[in-house]
């Protein structure tokens, strides 16, 4: 009976021995726990520190590209990381060019849902003809340029009915077995944020031009067209502006002044037919960019 007390009581020792170290542990293991979750906490912290730091420093740059650079409020996210390509330096000094692309933006009846595609087409164009960017940074403009132009080119697509396309695409691809010089040209290439109406005849290439029709060419709501000598002569109204070109002929008068065309006036089956980068001569500006143009 006593040996048997005796050894209860010495496992009890060790029993309580053990539960003490245990406890020991447990203590040492919570110490350590909570030591590391501070010091994740502190981690954390100074990660959401330096991303605010960061985006402080980002919104002051935007803040100062707003002040110095107006066009850039008009920019996509896309288009505002090209942007800030260049040095500052380089950017001061087509800022005069980059002034008068904004005040031509703002003082246009272009849709608010075209402007930040065709004001990155513009800064994206310039950098490209201006030397902005080098290397991977020039190829990095080429390829969001080409995105951009893809995105009006997609949205002048939608607005045409399919068998008005296909219509006159068959056309335009007739035009191009015509002789040497002419090609044909496919509707979307053809983006004119001038005139809120899609193509009725087709668009046509001729000596690596695009031509339109001049019906095309004008919005319907702001201009009248005049046709004299047997239709030779053709006077354009738009606005307080005239044009007066004559088919066959590569020269014109815009507001009694002499322009140089491209190429000349062709007269297909009845049709006028007007380069298209005639508008950069009476008051219109272009993008070219592959087989597209912008008018805008």
């Amino acid at each position: 009976m006593y040996n048997y007390k005796k050894i209860c009581r010495i496992f009890l020792c060790f029993f309580l021995f053990f539960v003490q170290l245990a406890g020991s542990n447990l203590k040492s293991f919570a110490k350590d726990v909570k030591f590391n979750e501070s010091e994740y906490s502190h981690s954390l912290q100074d990660k959401k520190n330096e991303n605010f730091t960061k985006k402080s420093e980002n919104s002051v740059e935007n803040d100062k590209n707003n002040i110095k650079f107006p066009i850039y409020d008009l920019l996509s996210s896309s288009g505002k990381s090209i942007f800030n390509l260049p040095d500052e330096s380089k950017l001061e000094s087509i800022k005069d060019q980059l002034q008068d692309e904004y005040k031509y933006l703002k003082n246009s009846n272009i849709s608010s849902d075209k402007i930040a595609n065709l004001a990155d087409a513009i800064i994206m164009t310039i950098f490209l003809e201006e030397d902005m960017t080098e290397g991977e940074n020039s190829a990095l403009v080429r390829k969001k340029l080409s995105d951009t132009i893809y995105n009006l080119e997609s949205n002048e697509l939608s607005k045409y009915n399919l068998d008005v396309y296909q219509e006159i695409s068959k056309k335009s691809e007739d035009f191009s077995t015509i002789g040497k010089k002419t090609a044909s040209c496919l509707p979307e290439n053809v983006v004119n944020l001038t005139n809120s109406s899609t193509l009725k005849n087709p668009a046509i290439r001729y000596d690596d031009e695009i031509l339109v029709s001049i019906s095309d060419f004008f919005d319907k709501s702001d201009r009248t067209i005049e046709y004299m000598d047997n239709n030779a002569a053709i006077i354009i109204k738009f606005g307080d502006n005239f044009l007066e070109i004559e088919a066959g002929n590569n020269i014109g008068y815009f507001n009694d002044k002499k322009i140089l065309l491209t190429t000349p006036i062709l007269n297909i089956e009845g049709i006028a037919y007007v380069p298209i980068l005639v508008a950069n001569s009476i008051g219109f500006k272009t993008i070219s960019h592959d087989k597209t143009v912008i008018i805008y």
